[in-house]
């Protein structure tokens, strides 16, 4: 290798040797090509088709995520005023359900499934469209 220096004519030789000893037996790197891509793809894809329902396949369900996280929110809102109110004067669970779900950021009045389960200490079916605007029943 050679380098020069600004103040100095002559330029500096330093010489190196490289030991690649340690590369020796092992095995060749080949590259791979778009045909090899399309062997693997190939490959996937008649795994795939063994895929079914039946034989324990993937089932892929798609959710939109506000949603779900609206109604994981209101169902564990549902949920407390349950714990802490079972049996309870059903004005009073209508009353904490609304104060619960106004704290979401929800504006729908709780439906009256929603207090006869807490009333009668069953589980309820949560649904967001039960929470239409305004909507009392």
């Amino acid at each position: 290798m050679s380098y020069r220096s600004d103040e100095r004519r002559k330029p500096f030789n330093d010489e190196y040797t490289l030991d690649l000893s340690f590369l020796l037996g092992l095995p060749e790197i080949r590259r791979k090509s778009v045909h090899d891509l399309a062997e693997s793809l190939e490959a996937i894809q008649k795994t795939m088709k063994q895929w079914t329902e039946e034989a324990n396949g993937i089932r892929v369900y798609a959710e939109d995520f506000e949603t779900h996280r609206r109604e994981s929110h209101i169902v564990m809102a549902f949920q407390g005023v349950g714990r802490k109110m079972a049996r309870g004067d059903p004005e009073e669970i209508r009353h904490a359900l609304r104060e619960a779900l106004e704290s979401l950021g929800e504006r729908g009045a709780p439906p009256q499934e929603w207090i006869d389960a807490i009333v009668n200490d069953r589980p309820a079916w949560i649904r967001l469209e039960d929470l239409e605007p305004g909507r009392e029943q």
